[in-house]
């Protein structure tokens, strides 16, 4: 804790400072200088002002910006990859939901015997042997398609 609060003490005091300067000749010939202006607004005062520089040099300041974009770059490419391999993952998912469906289907319609289906109207109808048919091929089709 006592070098943290070093640390902020000679961090504030090493950061741009600006501290005015004031030099002024008074009437002995005497030159002064001083943080606050003289009491007596006759002289002729300057006001020198002292600002320093940043504390760490200019090169080190773009060595460090450059650094920082490519920290930037490399999470924004991270990012990417991360959102592609995602995406890659929830299509996989997809697949595999596919597959499961058309074998749960081609063995509800291998079980049934002659149950009733609902047709694109909405109405029940019973299949016959040509529309099992037809059926049992589209989802062995599905089933290749999806769960290669």
């Amino acid at each position: 804790m006592f070098r943290c609060l070093i640390f902020c003490f000679v961090f504030f005091l090493s950061g741009n400072t600006l501290a005015a300067i004031y030099k002024w000749t008074d009437e002995q010939g005497i030159t002064s200088y001083s943080q606050t202006p003289p009491r007596d607004k006759n002289l002729q005062l300057e006001k020198i002002n002292t600002k320093r520089g940043p504390s760490v040099p200019v090169d080190r300041l773009k060595n460090l910006q450059d650094s920082a974009n490519e920290i930037a770059k490399s999470n924004a490419e991270r990012a990417t990859a991360n959102n592609k391999a995602a995406a890659l993952v929830r299509e996989k998912q997809r697949i595999a939901e596919e597959c499961s469906q058309a074998k749960r289907a081609l063995a509800a319609l291998d079980l049934g015997g002659n149950r009733l289906y609902k047709d694109s109207e909405g109405n029940y109808a019973r299949l016959t042997e040509e529309d099992k048919a037809q059926q049992r091929q589209s989802l062995n089709l599905a089933i290749e398609e999806a769960c290669r």
